[in-house]
């Protein structure tokens, strides 16, 4: 389905937290099962994103480099190339939703600025010390369903460092 581009049919997911070990025992057991044809590790935030003068919210999906052979959204890009690396640049394939708040272009040049809460158990009234960021650059813009394009797409090692969990 249409949703299965940006959202798997099912998911394995902490009882607390945000995150657990990926490990190879687990792995090994979801793939005896029948009905799963792929396993991905994904991560999922949700941040605030600036281009040029803009900001906006967004959901931020960090998933594997060939995450397009697992899914339809290649078939509903609206412009760019779907690119999650360019060369050493992490890339980033920007919903339809955040493009417009944003007035994204797809020139490779200007980068998008992502801003993440940091993992700190006394969060600071600096803003510098509170968010950490990162810039990753668009290559393409998507649109699915006005609640769905308002994800960013983004290589899984680029979020997975961004939030420190690496």
């Amino acid at each position: 389905t249409r949703y299965n581009a940006v959202d798997a049919d099912y998911k394995i997911l902490p009882t607390e937290g945000k995150t657990f070990p990926f490990d190879s025992t687990l792995l090994k057991t979801v793939k005896t099962l029948d009905y799963i044809q792929a396993i991905e590790p994904i991560l999922e935030e949700n941040a605030l994103v600036k281009y040029g003068e803009n900001y906006h919210p967004a959901h931020l999906k960090g998933v594997p480099l060939d995450y397009r052979s697992f899914n339809g959204l290649d078939t509903m890009l609206t412009k760019g190339s779907y690119l999650l690396q360019l060369k050493e640049r992490p890339a980033a394939i920007v919903g339809q939703e955040i493009a417009n708040m944003l007035s994204v272009n797809i020139d490779y040049i200007t980068p998008l600025k992502i801003y993440v809460p940091r993992r700190i158990k006394h969060i600071s009234m600096d803003p510098q010390k509170a968010f950490k960021s990162a810039l990753a650059y668009p290559s393409a813009t998507f649109s699915i369903e006005q609640d769905l394009d308002n994800y960013v797409i983004l290589p899984f090692h680029f979020v997975e460092q961004l939030l420190g969990y690496h």
